[in-house]
């Protein structure tokens, strides 16, 4: 994960790469460096604009996002 982590920290730093949604980008580096898998950072933070959003993965996912209390908040829909 260091090194994935260094990696962006790099690429972000570099004045010629753009990135489509740069904010949602760092904010999901942040998350990695917080302990959340990348793609959940990623997909998280493309829905920092939403009160909330909902995650079939209570067990991981959802219950790491509450304990860091990051917003939006994230639920696990009742099973039926």
């Amino acid at each position: 994960m260091d090194q994935v982590v260094l990696v962006f920290d790099h690429l972000l730093a570099h004045g010629c790469l753009t990135a489509e949604d740069r904010p949602a980008l760092e904010q999901a580096v942040a998350g990695l460096r917080a302990g959340l898998d990348f793609a959940d950072a990623l997909h998280h933070a493309s829905c920092r604009g939403c009160e909330a959003m909902a995650s079939f993965d209570d067990s991981r996912f959802a219950r790491r996002i509450r304990q860091r209390n990051l917003p939006p908040r994230v639920f696990a829909p009742a099973a039926r």
